[in-house]
C-alpha cells in the first residue's frame, strides 16, 4: 500500500500554511499492482511527487530538505522566506 503523510498543513476551504514554519510530506510504500519496477500506479505517484518537489525547489525557489530511498520520498519545506501573493 502507498501511504502519503502530510504534517503541518491544514486543509479547510483552502490550504492554510500559517501555523508552522515548515511543512512535511512523506510518500512511501508500493501499490502492489505489479512487480517493483513495472507498477504503473507507483510510477505515476513517483512522477507526480518528484515533479512537485522539483517545482517547489526550482520554480518557486523554496528551500527543502529532501530524502530519497528505495520506495520512500520525503521533503520538509521551509516556509520562513515564503510570502503570500
Amino acid at each position: 500500500m502507498i501511504s502519503i503523510f502530510f504534517k503541518n498543513i491544514v486543509f479547510n476551504d483552502e490550504i492554510d500554511l500559517t501555523r508552522s514554519s515548515a511543512i512535511y510530506i512523506e510518500i512511501s510504500g508500493h501499490a502492489g499492482l505489479n512487480t517493483k519496477g513495472s507498477d504503473i500506479l507507483c510510477s505515476a505517484i513517483s512522477v507526480l511527487s518528484q515533479t512537485f518537489i522539483l517545482t517547489v525547489e526550482r520554480v518557486l525557489k523554496i528551500k527543502q530538505q529532501i530524502n530519497r530511498d528505495n520506495g520512500f520520498l520525503s521533503t520538509s519545506i521551509v516556509l520562513e522566506d515564503v510570502t503570500a501573493k
